[in-house]
């Protein structure tokens, strides 16, 4: 009875329109980020080339040994409000486009799109 009460769950829950991925546990987004800012900052959300949604992330550090990396991370987990070990650098380590992925619980503490 309790798998299809969630399987019920599951096929009402719908992904973010921001979002790149979502499950009940996870949440997976694209991000832009600007290194070498005044100060480590949201500055709002744009579209790739295929029309995804990109949150753009204004970083304090240089893009330099990892520098940027630790701070994108350092800034998430602070914004996210949630633990270095659940946000997680998936794609984009030398990259200014990087995918991460965090709790699908800290989803609601990103900006709004408009």
């Amino acid at each position: 009875m309790a798998l299809i009460h969630r399987l019920k769950f599951l096929s009402k829950t719908r992904a973010p329109n921001w979002a790149k991925s979502f499950t009940m546990d996870t949440t997976t987004i694209t991000c832009r980020v600007s290194p070498n800012a005044r100060r480590s900052e949201f500055s709002g959300w744009t579209m790739d080339e295929k029309g995804r949604p990109v949150l753009l992330i204004k970083l304090h550090a240089a893009p330099v040994e990892g520098a940027a990396n630790k701070e994108f991370l350092r800034f998430l987990t602070e914004v996210l409000d949630c633990p270095k070990s659940q946000v997680t650098l998936l794609r984009g380590e030398t990259s200014r486009l990087k995918v991460v992925e965090f709790p699908a619980t800290a989803a609601g503490r990103l900006p709004k799109r408009e």
